[in-house]
């Protein structure tokens, strides 16, 4: 699962500015909102998703782009949830779940019980993007915006 953050209008912001006025700010501004969305997400998944919240994790693609991804096969599950009725899970993926909480060996009942019943999203990953967003990005923005005019001043 992949939350993917680009810059709209990259061609024209690069026609107007050199990069060497805007291009240190705003990958200030990715940087720190993929690590901050990448802290919320973990926090949001916990201690009940484990292994989930610590793959969770920002990474720069380039100076332009950034992103938060967790390589864990369970995320989508987790953040989306399951409908019932649904086929089960791989009684592989609730191996350490299940060891975890105690029902090692108890795996294909769960995979069964998933699929019957289906299970809740957690929305780690959204709730995340939705505080970036109402909080952190305008604080991240109005920071390198100062940065920015500063820059151009010189």
């Amino acid at each position: 699962m992949t939350v993917h953050i680009q810059v709209i209008g990259q061609k024209e912001i690069e026609r107007k500015l050199t990069p060497d006025i805007y291009l240190p700010s705003v990958s200030d501004v990715l940087r720190d909102s993929s690590t901050y969305a990448a802290r919320e997400a973990q926090r949001g998944a916990g201690m009940e998703l484990g292994a989930i919240a610590q793959s969770i994790g920002a990474v720069t693609v380039s100076p332009m782009e950034t992103s938060v991804r967790s390589q864990h096969p369970g995320a989508l599950a987790a953040e989306f949830g399951r409908r019932a009725g649904a086929p089960p899970p791989p009684v592989s993926a609730l191996r350490e779940w299940a060891a975890r909480h105690g029902m090692a060996g108890f795996e294909f009942a769960l995979a069964q019980a998933i699929s019957r019943r289906g299970i809740k999203g957690r929305f780690f990953l959204q709730q995340a993007r939705e505080g970036l967003e109402r909080s952190e990005l305008p604080r991240l923005l109005n920071r390198a915006v100062a940065e920015i005019e500063r820059r151009w001043e010189r």
